[in-house]
C-alpha cells in the first residue's frame, strides 16, 4: 500500500492516488512499483512576496518514484478550464517547478504596435536560458503567460547549458574560439549556421546527441 502524508479536503484526489497509481505511473512510462512510491497529499510549501515574486507553494499532491518527481495538479470534468483531455496550468503553477526563485518584471513601454508578447529568462550562476511567446487576438493572456512558462522549463529540464534560440547565434564564436555547448534541441537554425560557417573554415563541427542533449563542439 502506498504511504500517504498529509491530509485535504480533495477526495477523488485522495482516491485516485490509493487506487490508481499504477494507471498514473503507466502513462508517464514510469516503471517503478507503486509500493516503491512516496505520495505527498496536499502539501503546502507557503506563498509570500506577491506577485512579482514565487515559492514552492501549494500542490495537490507529489508523486516521488523511483525514477522521477512529479507535481500533481488535480482537474476533473466539471472544472471550466478542463476541455477535451487537456489541463491549463497557469504561469504562476509552472512557475512552481523551479522551487524557489525570485521574479524581477520588466514592462516595455507601449508602441504604435498591437501586438504583445513575453519573455521569461532564467539566470543561472554561468548561463541563462529563455522562453517566450506571443499574444494574438482572442487568446486570453493567462494562457501566454503559460506557453512562455512551458517553454522556458522545458529548457531548464533539458539540460542544456544555452536555449534553442541562443544556439545558431552561437555558431560563429564556437569556429573562431574553438568551443563547445549543449542544447536540447537541433533546430533548423542552428543546422544551417552549422553549415554556412562550415565554408568558411577548414574543419567540421563535432555533433553528438546523448539522452536528448545535443553537444555541439568545434
Amino acid at each position: 500500500m502506498n504511504r500517504i502524508l498529509g491530509y485535504g479536503e480533495d477526495a477523488f484526489t485522495l482516491w485516485a492516488l490509493k487506487h490508481h497509481t499504477t494507471e498514473i505511473l503507466k502513462a508517464f512510462q514510469d516503471k517503478t512499483s507503486p509500493s516503491d512510491c512516496l505520495i505527498f497529499y496536499r502539501p503546502s510549501f507557503g506563498r509570500s512576496g506577491g506577485n512579482k515574486s514565487a515559492e514552492f507553494g501549494e500542490f495537490d499532491a507529489i508523486l516521488v518514484s523511483l525514477e522521477n518527481i512529479y507535481l500533481i495538479e488535480s482537474k476533473w470534468d466539471n472544472f471550466s478550464r478542463f476541455q477535451k483531455h487537456e489541463i491549463t496550468l497557469s504561469a504562476e503553477q509552472k512557475l512552481r517547478a523551479f522551487s524557489k526563485i525570485h521574479i524581477k518584471i520588466d514592462e516595455s513601454l507601449k508602441g504604435i504596435s498591437t501586438g504583445t508578447g513575453i519573455t521569461l529568462a532564467a539566470i543561472f550562476e554561468k548561463t541563462a536560458l529563455g522562453g517566450s511567446a506571443l499574444g494574438d487576438r482572442g487568446l486570453p493572456a493567462e494562457r501566454v503567460g503559460a506557453e512562455a512558462a512551458e517553454r522556458l522549463l522545458g529548457e531548464v529540464n533539458g539540460k542544456g547549458t544555452v536555449d534553442i534560440y541562443a544556439a545558431d547565434q552561437l555558431v560563429p564564436y564556437l569556429a573562431i574560439l574553438k568551443g563547445r555547448l549543449m542544447v536540447k534541441e537541433l533546430s533548423l537554425h542552428t543546422k544551417t549556421n552549422i553549415w554556412l560557417v562550415e565554408q568558411f573554415f577548414d574543419n567540421k563541427f563535432s555533433i553528438e546527441e546523448h539522452n536528448n542533449v545535443w553537444k555541439i563542439s568545434y
